[in-house]
């Protein structure tokens, strides 16, 4: 064999063994990354998705790094709600907490421990708390009894479409009843941004001499950035944008009595949940609880949550206005 021939399978031999140990160490960094992932240390474990995806530029690991840098916010923030217990000297303020499933109920007795991306009219999205990275998976919200959320709140499914709309029926002003659901986290609370409603002339010549009250429960430590004022000046501004100023006339003999119960954000799970709840009460007709809650996931902190209340808000001022249409056209 020729001296040259030698030298250049010396040096095929030497790529190929570099090759390999270079595979090698992309295949370090995913295995580091999933080890990390089942000790739930999400910041960690994004990093090393992060190294992988630089040295294995064939490899697509782009959810795998969202999902981590979901939990990860998750984590920072609710260490960062709890310095002010970390004060006190009780804990150090440093610390990560473990991220908490969210639990689906079957009607069977079953329990699921998930991540809940999506509550939808006829399905839930969810993924496998025990495996964050894997598929997306669809449970029809007939087989759900409840779903329990890793912030303590829940939704309830048990009831039938009957039993739904007679527990729409609540005594003025007053709390949620036991079965509706009860919010106990901190809250954020946003002015309503200027929004755009179509204009209709189904209710022309009509008028309602129309009072709005607070009978909101604010939980204790929420961040309260507006006032009740604001609140029912852009519920007043989207009724005259809908049918114009005249609709509103303290002289009418239309009295309606619109109590605000809701109007709040929560963050929980790197999700943002929105709730609008309205009880509207029309002379001596029964009440009638006006309803929107919405999900979001977080991407972009504060802006995240005001964009999912302000969305709770419109959809549920929509929903008035279809009421009213009905009862007074």
């Amino acid at each position: 064999m020729k001296p040259l021939s030698k030298v250049f399978i010396v040096f095929v031999l030497m790529c190929v063994s570099a090759a390999t140990a270079y595979s090698q160490d992309c295949d370090s960094y995913l295995q580091q990354a999933a080890k990390l992932v089942s000790q739930k240390k999400y910041c960690d474990a994004k990093s090393y998705y992060q190294k992988y995806s630089d040295c294995n530029s064939g490899a697509d690991v782009s959810a795998e790094i969202a999902m981590c840098e979901k939990f990860c916010k998750a984590q920072v923030m609710e260490s960062e709600d709890s310095e002010t217990v970390d004060k006190t000297g009780d804990s150090n303020p440093l610390e990560v907490k473990e991220v908490a499933p969210d639990v689906i109920i079957l009607k069977n007795g079953d329990e699921v421990k998930s991540i809940v991306q999506e509550v939808g009219t006829e399905y839930v999205k969810y993924k496998k708390f025990d495996n964050q990275t894997g598929p997306v998976y669809n449970m029809a919200l007939s087989e759900i009894f409840m779903i329990r959320y890793a912030n303590g709140s829940k939704d309830v499914f048990n009831k039938t479409e009957k039993q739904q709309e007679t527990t729409k029926v609540v005594q003025s002003g007053q709390a949620p009843k036991e079965e509706e659901q009860q919010e106990t986290k901190a809250m954020f609370i946003w002015k309503p941004s200027k929004a755009k409603y179509i204009q209709t002339n189904i209710l022309s010549g009509k008028s309602i001499n129309l009072e709005i009250k607070d009978a909101r429960v604010i939980t204790p430590g929420s961040k309260v950035n507006t006032s009740f004022d604001e609140i029912s000046n852009a519920i007043l501004d989207a009724i005259i944008q809908t049918y114009g100023k005249s609709f509103i006339n303290s002289a009418s003999d239309v009295k309606v009595i619109l109590f605000v119960q809701s109007y709040y954000a929560t963050f929980y799970t790197g999700m943002y949940r929105a709730q609008t709840r309205y009880v509207v009460k029309i002379g001596e007709d029964e009440e009638k609880v006006i309803e929107q809650t919405n999900f979001l996931y977080n991407l972009f902190g504060y802006a995240t949550g005001k964009s999912v209340l302000n969305k709770s808000f419109v959809i549920a001022n929509m929903d008035l206005f279809q009421f009213f249409n009905e009862k007074l056209r």
